[in-house]
């Protein structure tokens, strides 16, 4: 399932959303690249990132660390805007 997420994101792309794997032989860790929404404080941003998916994807989420720091207006340096059940290593 994922191989074929992978292959039909990269075919029909999400507007400001990238993905590929860090490692051709690892399947369950992708790097992504989510450009920041027009009329945000993040606009124009570019935000790194890697997933993690458990063998057991989707009866589980994936974990995902950004990789670039990410401004927070109430002072937190991370913050989570995709995949709402995705934990986040900080």
């Amino acid at each position: 399932a994922l191989g074929t997420g992978l292959k039909q994101l990269n075919k029909n792309p999400v507007e400001g959303f990238s993905a590929g794997l860090i490692d051709d032989n690892d399947l369950y860790r992708w790097e992504v690249l989510i450009i920041g929404p027009p009329d945000t404080l993040y606009e124009g941003g570019v935000f790194k990132a890697h997933l993690t998916f458990p063998k057991d994807y989707p009866l589980r989420p994936p974990k995902m660390k950004f990789i670039t720091e990410i401004w927070h207006p109430n002072g937190k340096k991370w913050f989570f805007f995709f995949f709402p059940k995705c934990e986040i290593l900080v």
